[in-house]
């Protein structure tokens, strides 16, 4: 979360808008196989548990500093932080002047 704490200060530093896509567990194997090679602590979660809850405070962190006009991909599966995501955005009036209406459009019709 601190890396993503990091970008969307850095966003609002700048004045720009924050761009992300938020994946659970696509490069799990890649970033083993990094952090051995280079010698760093393997990033991956020891828990399926430990994940979803990283994945929904990063989640939550995005929405609650919407920056307008920033841009959020959210790639899940898991139902729950598709309900989360989606009652985050209503609950932070994330709407046309904030963003992209028919991103977050379609992604209120996810579910």
């Amino acid at each position: 979360m601190d890396r993503v704490n990091f970008e969307i200060e850095r966003c609002k530093a700048l004045k720009i808008p924050f761009g992300a896509k938020l994946v659970r567990g696509a490069y799990m194997v890649e970033e083993r196989r990094l952090a051995k090679e280079l010698n760093y602590p393997d990033p991956i979660h020891n828990t399926v548990e430990n994940t979803h809850d990283c994945y929904n405070m990063n989640l939550t962190n995005v929405i609650k500093n919407w920056i307008p006009k920033s841009h959020l991909m959210v790639a899940s599966h898991n139902e729950h932080s598709n309900y989360l995501g989606k009652s985050l955005v209503k609950e932070y009036n994330i709407t046309e002047d904030k963003g992209n209406n028919e991103e977050i459009n379609d992604f209120l019709k996810i579910l």
